[in-house]
């Protein structure tokens, strides 16, 4: 029968071990925030420059006209990166203050929790494969929660305000990098289910594997004398080659991924370069228009290239705390 109740899903578990640290994590959040709206900003600002200092090219300069106009774009262009220095400072922070003790958090009611299963528990899973199982628990909640406010917010949020920003300009390379993003995203959940899959295995089996290695090394030191190394060198090394294996799988799936999405991003890099330089011999775009368009497209298909480099380390975090938590979180039983 049960004696405790702990959460036995990952958003479950999630928010049970962030929620004593609300303010602090919101912190973390909100810094990020004002990050993303500022560094979107910055290059509508950039163009603001150039327009006035294109208008005044081939012209004699008056002074005061031109200060007047370029005064405050410049001033608050240095300003958003002064600002953008002191919120990665706030971030920091709020970082220090919340995750490490979510980590310690994750440790002592994991191992609470352990503790409290019947002995028969005890002998279906070994010393090595448990301890290593909570180590990673710590780690990849520590992981998750990072990655999770950056880069998915902080990219997801300052790819929005980018595209937003440049449909003002110019709504039909918005439309154009909208398309593409879709078609960008799709492919990323079409791997998707057998990236997660197979990152959940070879969590498992890498996690098996360092497990093995305080058991081996114990069943070396109880036999004596160390006559039992051989044996435990080649009992290691099946569960070894296993995770390596696994972990070769997965890293093919996400190499295809990225050789299809990089392809992706030269066709729409080309598309938005020669569609943009028609554009200016048209006289459709200004000198800042085209700095603000090109400089905003590259941020916009690196942010998503970025977020989707790191989908496999999220998904392998991922996979790490589901088989933990799977091990570890099971019903207790009063014995």
């Amino acid at each position: 029968m049960s004696t405790k109740v702990f959460p036995r899903t990952l958003p479950g578990f999630f928010w049970h071990m962030v929620s004593p640290y609300r303010a602090t994590f919101s912190g973390m959040l909100l810094s990020m925030f004002l990050i993303a709206v500022l560094t979107a900003l910055n290059p509508w600002l950039m163009k603001l420059i150039i327009d006035v200092v294109a208008g005044y090219q081939g012209t004699v300069v008056e002074a005061g006209p031109f200060i007047k106009r370029i005064l405050w774009p410049v001033v608050l262009f240095i300003l958003s990166y002064q600002m953008t220095d002191l919120l990665w400072a706030m971030y920091d922070y709020f970082k220090l203050r919340t995750l490490p003790k979510v980590r310690a958090d994750v440790i002592n009611q994991t191992f609470s929790y352990l503790q409290e299963h019947a002995y028969g528990f005890f002998q279906k899973n070994f010393s090595g494969n448990l301890s290593n199982k909570i180590s990673d628990l710590a780690k990849s909640t520590d992981s998750i929660l990072t990655h999770s406010v950056d880069p998915l917010f902080s990219q997801f949020l300052n790819t929005v305000i980018l595209a937003l920003v440049m449909g003002v300009v110019s709504p039909w390379f918005t439309l154009m990098l909208c398309v593409w993003a879709v078609v960008f995203l799709g492919t990323l959940l079409v791997f998707a289910k057998k990236i997660l899959a197979y990152a959940a295995i070879f969590s498992e089996s890498n996690s098996v594997a360092m497990g093995k290695i305080v058991d081996s090394v114990s069943n070396i030191i109880n036999a004596k004398l160390f006559a039992r190394a051989r044996f435990e060198r080649q009992h290691l090394n099946q569960f070894v080659e296993d995770s390596l294996k696994k972990d070769q799988k997965l890293q093919l799936l996400m190499l295809k991924l990225r050789v299809i999405q990089g392809f992706s991003i030269f066709l729409l890099f080309a598309a938005v370069t020669l569609f943009l330089i028609w554009q200016f011999l048209q006289g459709l775009v200004t000198p800042g228009d085209f700095t603000f368009i090109w400089t905003s497209s590259i941020y916009i298909m690196q942010g998503l290239w970025y977020l989707s480099s790191h989908f496999l380390i999220y998904s392998q975090e991922l996979g790490v705390c589901k088989q933990a938590l799977a091990t570890i979180n099971v019903p207790q039983e009063v014995t």
